[in-house]
């Protein structure tokens, strides 16, 4: 087989001559004039000429002989010729108002004698292009002058060649493709070098009528108009339609990255909105929660206080009976004042209470007990209103797929006692049975995230605790697999109940958003329809996936999976005895219910001192004044602030006894970062001889719970963060901790409210 690399060798290839030489005139007019002049000048009085090209090879002159002027090109035209291309040219350049870019007004093309340098004349061929303005003056004109002779025999020479060339030689020499052919003997291969081409695209009509996309390539044969040109053509619809296929896609995950940094640049914006909401929130529900355990507080007292009021007759019991109340009461009190006043009253007259006052008593009683569940509606509302907000900053986090776990070891089955003491309360209030699953093992330490897992099942409890009728049976059981291979433990957790139950209908509706399973159930029984969705979407965090087995009137049992990893035993031997019942970090914001049932947990057999002056920074009125009234119940001195510059000053002051500080995060002045920072710096200065600067325990009170919020404030040197609202036993829980913290000289090490932090 011979492979040969031009079809030269089949048929003999002669020689197309090249395009004759060409040279360009550009004039470019600033002041174009129309009016008549002398033969001898052009049409037109400013100017200025370039000319580039061959001249000397086509009329014998170098540039430095050639003028800069139309004059000396008319000068150059044969005399008999000049007159006609003068008033050709001048009917040329007239203005062309209405039709600027009509081809009769943007093409000039004579023929005329131009002197040679030698003397003779040339025939010569001036193709000119005009451009005009958009008022159609013209502006510039370059033409393009060639031998109109040489050109005319250029053409011939080529006519003559095309008829005594092989075809196949002259196309496959002349196109910008590669061809190939072959038969059974040889293989005959050609790519033309250097061939130059002009690609473009267009729509055929095929001779059944359909239209198709097609490509082409124009490469000449010398001069375009005296050798031809070799036309390749392919059809491209299906490369078009790839092409088409390709550009959409680019074009849809373009739009979807737009869409979906849109939708970034919104979540943003909403977490940021929704985090402000609740802040705002957190702040007045500070106050009534607040007030409303106050209020409690004093009505139990003036209840306490009417029964201790005498009867008629019983006039000198009534100094015994005051003064077993003074021990009681706070002596500052309205109420005490009150009761002291009528008590001497009727001491003083020595006349007894009148027997209608045994009415105006029971009346009394009755109106105490009535503000009394007043005050649990308040109470109650206050809840639920905090639950809706924690509910929506979690579907917050949980959007923005900020949800992280912070791991640490957890004892399993305590954490779930601990759940169930925390809604006893709730449970007793319906009379029902909440218990865990007998028999399981007391210790099962699992890395995990306490407040995680506790939120669902909390949520779990709760919902149960709704749905079951009175002397009802709730059972909580948590229990794990062994370890598989890679070490991995698969958590399993159920509660069940004897309540309502639900119907296959009402089962698929379950865990979706805003969505209860029965809506006159839920008009019964109220909620949001957001606590099990959450619990849906917390368990996916953490790693598994949550199911509901339900049958109406008998009962409901919702079961969860969980994986975690085994603890190390080093880790389990740093597990503090004082956290061992649940994790290692401590919560300083919890449920209303965990509130009340959960002992503190840095409580210990022996009383730590109390700080001996806490300094408090927050600029709520209201807040400042119940967040005082709660330290003073609790036994501690304290000094108010409402900046963190005005604590900060009182910090720093000489001999100052302040051992803790409570701050607000966002202050006008200066906020409680910057005072904690600012304190921070002041500790260090104070420091001597090498020794680590004493560390007084800074707790942050605040309204904020984005976790960057948290980390800011912990990076500036607060101590623990408590979340609003607050109640007083979070606040007892905390600075029982410190307490025992600094009297024992343990590491200071910060603890947060990671149960109610935002994303």
């Amino acid at each position: 087989m011979v492979i040969t690399s031009n079809v030269d060798d089949l048929a003999s290839n002669v020689p197309i001559p090249g395009r004759q030489e060409e040279v360009i005139r550009t004039v470019r007019l600033s002041s174009p004039d129309t009016i008549n002049r002398a033969p001898s000048a052009t049409p037109f009085q400013k100017h200025t000429v370039t000319w580039k090209g061959p001249i000397q090879a086509l009329f014998g002159y170098s540039l430095h002989d050639v003028e800069p002027s139309e004059d000396w090109w008319l000068d150059q035209i044969h005399p008999e010729d000049r007159d006609d291309v003068l008033e050709s040219l001048t009917r040329h350049l007239i203005a062309a108002p209405e039709r600027p870019f009509a081809a009769e007004s943007r093409i000039w093309g004579p023929d005329y004698r131009f002197r040679h340098a030698d003397g003779t004349y040339v025939l010569t061929s001036d193709r000119t292009i005009t451009t005009r303005d958009q008022h159609g003056n013209a502006i510039m004109f370059e033409s393009v002058l060639f031998d109109k002779e040489a050109r005319r025999n250029e053409r011939a020479y080529h006519a003559k060649n095309l008829k005594s060339l092989d075809r196949l030689a002259l196309v496959t020499n002349n196109t910008p493709s590669g061809i190939f052919m072959m038969d059974p003997q040889v293989v005959y291969g050609h790519q033309q070098d250097g061939t130059a081409a002009k690609n473009e695209s267009e729509i055929f009509v095929h001779k059944d009528g359909h239209h198709y996309d097609i490509e082409y390539s124009v490469s000449p044969l010398g001069d375009y108009a005296s050798g031809g040109a070799v036309i390749e053509f392919r059809d491209v619809t299906e490369q078009k339609k790839v092409e088409r296929e390709r550009l959409n896609a680019v074009l849809i995950t373009e739009q979807q990255s737009i869409r979906i940094k849109a939708d970034d640049v919104h979540k943003a914006n909403m977490t940021s909105f929704v985090s402000f909401i609740c802040h705002e929130i957190r702040n007045p529900l500070q106050g009534i929660t607040s007030s409303a355990e106050f209020l409690l507080e004093t009505l139990q007292k003036l209840d306490a206080l009417a029964n201790r009021l005498p009867l008629a007759g019983n006039d000198k019991n009534i100094a015994g009976d005051f003064a077993n109340l003074a021990t009681q009461a706070d002596v500052s009190d309205p109420i005490y004042k009150s009761v002291e006043t009528h008590t001497n009253h009727h001491s003083s007259s020595g006349a007894g209470i009148p027997t209608a006052d045994v009415h105006a008593r029971t009346e009394i009683n009755d109106l105490i007990s009535h503000a009394k569940q007043l005050v649990g509606n308040i109470q109650t509302c206050t809840e639920h209103q905090a639950l809706i907000t924690n509910n929506v900053l979690d579907l917050s986090r949980l959007d923005a797929g900020k949800m992280e776990l912070l791991l640490e070891v957890v004892n399993i089955p305590a954490l779930g006692q601990q759940t169930v003491e925390m809604m006893l309360a709730k449970a007793r209030d319906k009379h029902i049975n909440l218990t865990m699953t007998e028999g399981r093992p007391r210790t099962l330490y699992l890395k995990a995230d306490a407040t995680v897992l506790r939120q669902v099942l909390l949520n779990l409890v709760s919902n149960a605790i709704k749905f079951t009728p009175e002397n009802g049976q709730i059972l909580v059981d948590l229990y794990a697999d062994p370890p598989s291979d890679n070490g991995r433990v698969i958590l399993h957790g159920s509660v069940t109940d004897n309540g309502l139950g639900m119907s296959e209908l009402e089962q698929r509706k379950l865990f979706q958003r805003f969505s209860q399973a029965n809506q006159k159930v839920a008009q019964l029984y109220g909620g949001s329809g957001l606590g099990l969705s959450i619990s849906k979407e917390l368990v996916r965090v953490m790693g598994g996936e949550i199911h509901v087995q339900s049958t109406q009137g008998v009962g409901s049992t919702f079961s969860f999976t969980s994986v975690h990893d085994q603890p190390a035993n080093e880790e389990i031997s740093k597990f503090g005895p004082q956290y061992r019942h649940i994790g290692s970090t401590l919560d300083g914001a919890h449920t209303n219910s965990e509130s009340e049932s959960r002992k503190p947990e840095a409580e210990l057999d022996n009383p730590t001192p109390k700080f001996r002056m806490i300094g408090v920074a927050e600029d709520n009125p209201i807040n400042l004044q119940y967040l005082a009234k709660n330290l003073k119940k609790l036994g501690y001195q304290y000094t108010l602030c409402v900046n963190g510059k005005g604590l900060l000053d009182r910090f720093c002051e000489p001999g100052n006894t302040i051992d803790c500080c409570i701050l607000d995060i966002s202050m006008p002045v200066m906020d409680g970062l910057e005072a904690a920072r600012l304190m921070r710096e002041h500790e260090v200065s104070l420091s001597v001889d090498g020794m680590p600067p004493r560390r007084t325990p800074m707790i942050a009170m605040s309204g904020n719970a984005m976790t960057q919020q948290v980390t800011d404030a912990l990076s500036a040197g607060i101590s623990s963060y408590l979340i609003k609202p607050c109640k007083q036993a979070d606040l007892a829980r905390t600075l029982a901790h410190w307490e025992h913290i600094v009297h024992t000289g343990a590491e200071h090490q910060p603890l947060t409210a990671r149960q109610r932090q935002d994303p």
